[in-house]
């Protein structure tokens, strides 16, 4: 186990712990995954993202991230763990820009 980042303030010790790592092959293979998945899903994802990008609470930005995270697992999107729900939501939100 790695540990970067460090940081002490106020007598609080706050560090990152690095135990995954997200590579091109992680992401590559998620995008893989999500460009054959069907059409219906795909308006899932994209009802998702606008979901997440049209609500102005952080607390429920993060919950419909999560959301969006467990709809891809259950619809067969194998997720590395290193991919955290935000970085899946950027993905998907690059993807399916128009």
């Amino acid at each position: 186990m790695k540990f970067g980042n460090i940081n002490i303030k106020n007598s609080t010790v706050n560090f990152n712990e690095n135990n995954f790592d997200v590579n091109s092959k992680v992401i590559t293979e998620f995008i893989s995954q999500v460009k054959d998945i069907g059409v219906d899903k795909v308006k899932s994802i994209k009802n998702h993202i606008e979901d997440i990008e049209n609500n102005e609470s952080l607390e429920v930005k993060e919950h419909r991230k999560n959301s969006l995270k467990e709809f891809l697992i259950s619809n067969g999107i194998a997720i590395s763990q290193s991919l955290t729900a935000s970085a899946i939501f950027e993905l998907l939100k690059f993807l399916y820009s128009n």
